[in-house]
């Protein structure tokens, strides 16, 4: 069901959307290989530039740099700014979704948590523990106010993570190779 959602709220989110993503973009670089999400400050990976402000602006600073580095010019992928275009397409038809309500939030929260986990998988093959513990407890702390029974989310929890667990133990047992 699309609900009727004024634009200045949906232009915002979906500002707001591109600037997490832009953030998602680092996290996904970053966690597999257990650097700070704070600091150092995003640089080219050649030339060791520090990204100015107005050139990490989502999206439009990748098209005014024309997908290169300002200083070294070495060309930079075009997965950052579809990342940064994805995540806010996704929190703008989340917000055409739930509209201005209380499911939103948590909604654009998990939204953005599974795009993380995805693309950290698909570049590392990795779901870390610093992405799936937190979320855990988070989604159970939303289950406890939110509309599905506390006990049902608990065990939903659980069964997830026996699996996960069950599956890697398997890839594990197997060196390296998934034993059945």
């Amino acid at each position: 069901m699309i609900l009727a959602v004024e634009w200045p709220f949906l232009i915002t989110l979906g500002a707001f959307g591109a600037i997490l993503g832009s953030f998602l973009n680092a996290c996904v670089f970053r966690l597999p290989r257990g650097v700070s999400m704070i600091r150092p400050p995003s640089a080219c990976p050649r030339c060791g530039t520090h990204i100015r402000w107005y050139d990490n602006v989502p999206v439009f600073g990748w098209l005014a740099l024309r997908g290169r580095c300002r200083r070294c010019r070495e060309q930079i992928s075009p997965r950052y700014p579809i990342v940064e275009a994805l995540t806010a397409l996704v929190f703008i038809l989340l917000a055409l979704r739930y509209g201005a309500t209380p499911a939103l939030m948590p909604a654009l929260l998990f939204a953005w948590m599974m795009l993380l986990v995805t693309l950290v998988d698909f570049d590392a093959r990795i779901i870390p523990d610093a992405i799936t513990l937190p979320g855990t407890v988070l989604g159970l702390a939303i289950a406890w106010w939110g509309p599905m029974p506390f006990r049902d989310a608990a065990i939903g929890a659980a069964l997830g993570l026996l699996l996960l667990w069950g599956i890697a133990h398997a890839f594990d047992a197997g060196d390296g190779k998934a034993s059945c």
